[in-house]
């Protein structure tokens, strides 16, 4: 009698539906992803640090206090929005997160970097913010309305071009592009965030926190199309 052939396993890169320009790639969603330590999937496989976060079905839980990820800066994930890249999170928040602030991603120090972050909870929803360090005036952008809601997965994107001040960033909310406000004009030029790791659900000094779920997450070296990012999550969906 002959033996039944064992599917094979899926490949952890077959999971991402763009990998050209990507440069970061977390599936955090899947169950090989998890704590103390696991490797991205892409071209230059960064060590993930979990510290606190606790792995979940679908991704890490973060409890607003002290959690967190962190990956250490290399030059592939340096400066990622000179001359245009773009970033996309699947995110789950409870709420706005400490000091209403809480972090998606954050790569920055003092006077030097950018985050990207919810804010201004408004009974169940939630704004997106993006900041980015110049060395003038800083840039501060956030959606003109509460676009996220609580207590439910959502994909966020930010796409963007720090070389120039004149430039806003695009903002996505489960693939469809969404109005952002200016709250605060760049001048000058933008700092970069060379030496700085990049931190998953908080802040660079473990402030500002993260309160929710985080999934998979995306860096790419490029401005992702809005029909690309409208791809990624039709392909991603079904995970959350």
């Amino acid at each position: 009698m002959l033996g039944l052939r064992q599917p094979r396993a899926r490949s952890l890169w077959s999971y991402n539906p763009i990998p050209g320009g990507c440069e970061l790639y977390i599936p955090a969603f899947h169950n090989s992803i998890r704590g103390p330590v696991f490797k991205s999937v892409d071209p230059f496989g960064h060590i993930g640090a979990v510290s606190g976060a606790t792995k979940v079905n679908k991704g890490f839980f973060f409890d607003a206090l002290d959690d967190e990820i962190s990956v250490p800066d290399a030059p592939s994930i340096t400066d990622i929005f000179s001359g245009g890249g773009t970033i996309l999170a699947w995110i789950n928040p409870a709420s706005d997160g400490e000091a209403a602030n809480g972090r998606i991603l954050d790569k920055q120090a003092l006077n030097k970097g950018y985050d990207f972050r919810v804010a201004e909870q408004s009974g169940s929803d939630v704004k997106l913010g993006f900041f980015k360090y110049f060395d003038g005036v800083d840039g501060f952008w956030r959606t003109s309305s509460v676009e996220i809601t609580i207590n439910q997965w959502t994909l966020v994107a930010i796409a963007y071009d720090s070389g120039s001040a004149d430039n806003n960033p695009l903002m996505y909310v489960n693939g469809l592009s969404v109005t952002v406000a200016e709250i605060a004009t760049p001048t000058g030029t933008a700092q970069s965030d060379s030496g700085e790791d990049i931190t998953i659900g908080a802040k660079f000094d473990n402030s500002e926190t993260w309160d929710g779920l985080i999934g998979e997450c995306w860096m790419y070296n490029r401005i992702l199309t809005p029909a690309e990012i409208t791809y990624i999550h039709q392909r991603t969906r079904g995970r959350y």
